[in-house]
């Protein structure tokens, strides 16, 4: 018993859940509460920002920053596809607003002296000093299983990128091809850093990498314009959302760290991207029209 890792349910840390790490749980909690608005597509708004404010709570009190932030700047975005044109504008600010008075009632909730008071004093608190050390090159301390640390992320970046550099200059094959999707060994690069991305060069190279990229980005584009042009709402139209925002959401936590590659996101990662290439209509090649596909 004394081997177990404590901070997984410890209340002063991250509340890590039934996965392995906070990362997977927060990332399922994220995709979770969008198959879920995907689902609720023609509902009204104010069902749809219930559920919204749900999902802000969860991954507010499991600290999960990441994707917390990538959550909130996903939500309105989320919204305004999902609305018709003339409500559009509203849909867009409406979740927006709900996040200020979020925010607000947390403020206020934590000054209390209750339970929850001082759980959600301590959440507001951390994210305070994480939002702080995301955009200052000035060290603060952060709360963590091993104690205070006094880091600064832009600092971090920098020195991360910088062992990514000269580890791509010694090893120029990995740069070129790659080492796959593997364990950490003594000579392999070190994974599990502050910066995703590094990771996924590694695990492609450079060249694949970039490919993989942009096709990604031409695939959400063409996806967002079925999305827009879709009149009639339907289950297919649901599924294509969902997929849509998936991508979009665990493309923009790799900006910080990396959980495409766990055995808990992978397939959901693929299955988003299957439905993705299946349901988003193929532009012409070469003046030639794509072939229909049979539903």
């Amino acid at each position: 018993m004394q081997q177990l890792n404590s901070s997984i349910a410890s209340v002063d840390y991250r509340a890590y859940g039934l996965l392995d790490k906070h990362t997977t749980t927060s990332a399922y909690i994220a995709l979770g509460v969008f198959a879920a608005l995907s689902l609720a597509f023609t509902k009204n708004l104010s069902t749809k920002i219930a559920i919204y404010t749900i999902g802000l709570l969860v991954l507010f009190v499991g600290l999960g920053t990441t994707a917390l932030l990538s959550y909130m700047l996903l939500a309105p975005v989320f919204m305004l596809l999902c609305a018709r044109p003339r409500q559009r504008l509203l849909s867009f600010t409406s979740p927006i607003v709900a996040t200020v008075l979020f925010f607000v009632l947390v403020t206020l909730t934590s000054t209390t002296n209750s339970g929850v008071g001082t759980l959600l004093d301590h959440r507001w608190l951390t994210f305070k000093i994480q939002l702080h050390s995301l955009f200052n090159f000035a060290e603060v301390p952060i709360s963590t299983k091993y104690g205070d640390v006094n880091t600064s992320f832009p600092k971090v970046y920098q020195q991360e990128s910088a062992g990514f550099a000269h580890y791509l200059k010694s090893n120029p094959s990995v740069a070129l091809l790659g080492e796959g999707i593997g364990d950490n060994t003594p000579k392999s690069f070190q994974r599990g850093g502050d910066l995703g991305l590094m990771e996924f060069f590694v695990t492609f190279g450079l060249p694949l990498s970039a490919l993989l990229v942009v096709a990604s980005l031409g695939l959400v584009g063409l996806a967002t314009q079925a999305v827009l042009r879709a009149k009639i709402p339907s289950f297919e139209h649901q599924l294509l959302l969902f997929s849509l925002i998936s991508v979009v959401f665990l493309m923009m936590t790799l900006g910080h760290y990396n959980t495409v590659f766990k055995k808990e996101i992978l397939p959901v990662l693929m299955l988003a991207l299957g439905l993705l290439s299946r349901l988003t209509p193929q532009p012409s090649l070469f003046g030639m029209r794509a072939p229909k596909r049979d539903n």
